[in-house]
């Protein structure tokens, strides 16, 4: 009996120590403590629970630290333009210049700006609550991306950079301006990141997936449309490739730099909307290659 009682002592010693470790590192996370991390200890259920906990805990940290450079950021982007706004309504009341159509027109961009920014968050409160109306209808992704490249093609000549395209008839069931903002967004981030001299290739093909919507050459698992947006910038650093598509991200590079981090993040709720998904990896050029796999209207 008392064999049993020391043994019972140890083994439940071994058991609830972890769990109070456990539980105090809880209560100091909810206190907002997130820097606080377990240690766990053998490979049982307990041992699991404390990798868990800390995985957890990592992921709080990270979205604190998110949650205040997006607040720095949407400030900025807020507070910029309204200062613009304002100096100029200033200057104008106290006379010290007189009214002339480009005090207007600078007005009138700075308001356009803010509209932007707002009408972005908008819709990706709208695509989160499943509220966002999307008309679907055959659609050639092609044709789509193709007014897209040449709505932006003057941008990438007055920068410098050129703009090739490979694109094959693919259709898809989908909603051709939520579509043309999916392509809008993607050259827009390219045109970016990618300096003078540079390329971007923008390429549309049918491609039959496997399962979860990964690629694959042959199968019976249905047919895609697959849009690729490359350039030969910079390339994405392994760090921030997991969060390239969150809301409110930026690249580490690019801090302090103007933008939001939203096009992204609308981009990849537009596509899953489509019942797509979207990836971002490492084009064959150095730089950057985003893919976008759609459900495609098969042959009969």
């Amino acid at each position: 009996a008392i064999v049993a009682v020391l043994v019972s002592l140890l083994v439940s010693r071994r058991i609830t120590g972890p769990l109070e470790e456990l539980s105090d590192a809880a209560a100091d996370v909810a206190a907002g403590r997130l820097d606080v991390r377990v240690s766990p200890r053998g490979d049982d259920e307990v041992a699991v629970l404390g990798g868990a906990f800390n995985s957890m805990a990592d992921r709080l940290a990270r979205d604190e630290q998110w949650r205040r450079e997006m607040t720095s950021d949407l400030t900025h982007e807020l507070r910029a333009p309204l200062e613009a706004i304002r100096s100029r309504v200033e200057a104008l009341q106290d006379g010290a210049e007189p009214a002339t159509p480009e005090d207007l027109r600078s007005v009138g961009e700075e308001v356009e700006r803010l509209s932007r920014l707002l009408g972005a968050l908008h819709q990706l409160n709208e695509l989160e609550d499943e509220d966002l109306g999307v008309e679907y209808e055959e659609v050639d992704l092609a044709a789509v991306t193709a007014a897209a490249a040449e709505q932006h093609r003057p941008a990438f000549d007055a920068k410098g950079v050129a703009l090739a395209t490979d694109l094959r008839a693919a259709v898809v069931p989908g909603d051709r301006d939520r579509l043309l903002q999916v392509a809008d967004v993607l050259l827009d981030n390219a045109l970016t990141f990618t300096p003078e001299g540079g390329r971007v290739t923008v390429s549309v093909a049918a491609a039959d997936t496997g399962p979860g919507g990964a690629e694959a050459p042959q199968g019976p698992a249905g047919r895609a449309a697959c849009l690729t947006v490359r350039d030969s910038g910079p390339g994405i650093d392994p760090v921030d490739l997991p969060f390239v598509f969150d809301r409110f991200y930026r690249a580490q590079a690019r801090r302090g730099a103007s933008g939001a981090g939203l096009g992204l993040a609308l981009c990849r709720a537009l596509v899953e909307a489509h019942g797509g998904t979207i990836s971002a990896g490492e084009a064959s050029e150095g730089g950057a290659a985003f893919t976008v796999l759609l459900p495609a209207v098969g042959p009969e």
